[in-house]
């Protein structure tokens, strides 16, 4: 796991280590779509998603999470900056001076920031395994509680975890002369600061066939491992572009029975919570730090 300490107003008995995702906001059809009494083209529903995505986060609709009991608690919401908590409720068993076993009462929580902004769209949630056994546990919910009031607006939303593409290549060198397969399983990008490294265009293919999903798979024949080499501008572009939040890499290695994943290394930041209530104008120059 990568960490990174910010500095900056940082009081360690409130410093938590923060998970970054990205998010895509893809239309549900390149066809027009009849909404709130009038039609919306593909190419509309692109340039207002951030502004329908805020309108659904305004009204954060209820968690559900395996039986759970969740409670939410928005801290703010200025603009395109969201910063709320989800807690769950748990029972801890303990015993008392009387040797008397009692149960108690907890919420324990995670905090979740979301930036709207066009050019970022990101999430980053903070660990905390006593409320979600994983950060991604905590994406996968707000992908699903998302999803239905989005599409109302014709969107959906695509979450995927940051990681370091160094992660990936130091797989690739580890295991160099054993590698049977590698596959790429991206997201159609809707943002050109990170689309931009991809040689296979996956917003082209997004508006002509409606692909939300594309997987490249490449696969050595039998009796051979693939060569793979951070050079070639295809492989190091998707590499690249996964990395931003654009996708997984699964890598399976001869001798090694699991697939390894890209999806277990995420990206993350040391921030102190306080510093989530500054000013908004300071919040956000924090959030470039954190988004970057």
């Amino acid at each position: 796991m990568i960490a990174t300490s910010l500095l900056t107003l940082c009081d360690w008995e409130s410093v938590e280590t923060f998970e970054l995702f990205r998010y895509q906001l893809l239309p549900l059809s390149q066809h027009q779509q009849e909404l709130f009494t009038r039609g919306y083209s593909a190419d509309e529903l692109r340039s207002r998603k951030n502004e329908f995505f805020n309108r659904v986060l305004q009204q954060l609709p209820l968690f559900k999470h395996r039986g759970l009991d969740i409670r939410k608690k928005v801290e703010r919401h200025d603009d395109e900056i969201l910063v709320f908590k989800l807690s769950t409720h748990k029972s801890i068993e303990r015993y008392t001076e009387e040797f008397q076993k009692e149960r108690l009462e907890t919420w324990p929580h995670v905090t979740i920031v979301v930036n709207n902004d066009p050019n970022v769209q990101s999430i980053a949630v903070s660990k905390n395994g006593n409320a979600f056994s994983s950060s991604q546990t905590v994406a996968n919910l707000l992908e699903r509680t998302l999803n239905p009031p989005l599409r109302k607006y014709g969107l959906s939303i695509h979450i995927r975890e940051r990681f370091e593409k160094n992660d990936f290549w130091n797989i690739v060198r580890e295991f160099h002369d054993r590698i049977r397969r590698v596959r790429f399983e991206m997201v159609a990008p809707n943002m050109a600061n990170i689309s931009h490294v991809l040689k296979v265009d996956l917003k082209q293919l997004n508006r002509e066939s409606n692909a939300q999903r594309t997987t490249i798979e490449l696969e050595a024949t039998d009796g051979a491992t693939l060569e793979l080499s951070p050079h070639d501008p295809l492989i190091s572009g998707c590499v690249d572009y996964a990395s931003e939040g654009g996708g997984d890499i699964a890598i399976k290695v001869m001798g090694v029975k699991k697939v390894l994943r890209t999806s277990t290394t995420v990206k993350s930041i040391q921030v102190d919570e306080m510093a989530l209530t500054l000013p908004k104008t300071e919040l956000i120059e924090l959030l470039k730090a954190i988004f970057k």
